[in-house]
């Protein structure tokens, strides 16, 4: 029967995701039990491998987030990377997709940090920051591949050692971002819920939006000086900001699938 219960427990911890290593030394600690006390009530294999995995979700989810920030914070350090002398279509096109990764990314990032995560049963708030996270690594995935992009598009005009650090910069952001998507994927197998049905209400979001608009008019508009010229990357921006929203908003836990409003 004890054998039986382990193996049991064994599958159930398998289940929910909990790393080999950790079922390991959670296997060797019941069967101690058990040895000590052959009619210890150890409780539901099921329930026990869920309080493990609850409280282990937390903890990978939080790590995940951290390492996830060094990746895209070595990603847009890469970035200073200086190149040689830009044009062409291919490099403006990527550059366009550098401005538009690097900004998803940041917000991204930005959003992760605002669910707390305290309690094992904070399940839900775990399931959001891991989406968050993991839609923040691919936009600097994008970044990194439009930077490699731009690097191959440019290598006749660097000199060698300029054209290794361009090819080289997204390359180790590249691991780096390998890397943090492991890490994540080692707390998603420990979430294995639905998402919860969040949003924020629709004045908050188009506060954020008008604010980053006229923001994007106003700098350009400084910058650039050039009021046609503010206008139109504020346009571009709104545009941007509304499709981001509509395509992502559900995931980052921005808009609900019902009609439920529920703050974050």
């Amino acid at each position: 029967a004890d054998v039986s219960y382990l193996d049991e427990l064994e599958r159930a911890l398998r289940a929910a995701g909990v790393p080999r290593t950790r079922r390991a030394r959670i296997l060797l600690e019941f069967s101690d039990h058990l040895v000590c006390d052959p009619r210890a009530e150890l409780g539901s294999p099921q329930l026990v491998a869920e309080r493990f995995a609850a409280e282990l979700r937390l903890v990978s989810t939080r790590q995940a987030r951290l390492v996830a920030f060094c990746a895209l914070a070595l990603t847009a350090g890469s970035l200073t990377v200086t190149g040689g002398r830009p044009g062409g279509i291919v490099y403006a096109v990527a550059s366009v997709a550098i401005v538009l990764g690097g900004q998803v990314a940041l917000v991204c990032g930005v959003l992760a940090l605002l669910p707390s995560l305290r309690r094992p049963g904070d399940a839900g708030a775990a399931v959001v920051v891991q989406r968050r996270v993991g839609t923040a690594l691919a936009a600097g995935g994008a970044v990194v591949l439009a930077q490699s992009v731009q690097a191959a598009s440019e290598a006749g005009s660097l000199s060698a050692w300029r054209t290794a650090a361009a090819f080289a910069a997204p390359a180790l952001s590249s691991v780096a971002l390998l890397l943090a998507r492991r890490r994540l994927r080692g707390a998603e197998r420990l979430t294995q819920i639905a998402a919860p049905d969040w949003s924020w209400p629709t004045p908050v979001l188009a506060s954020i939006g008008i604010g980053a608009t006229a923001l994007m008019a106003a700098g350009s508009t400084w910058t650039e000086h050039s009021a046609f010229e503010g206008l139109t990357r504020g346009a571009v921006e709104g545009l941007a900001i509304a499709l981001c929203l509509a395509g992502l908003g559900r995931r980052l836990g921005l808009r609900a699938a019902s009609d439920r409003q529920l703050a974050v």
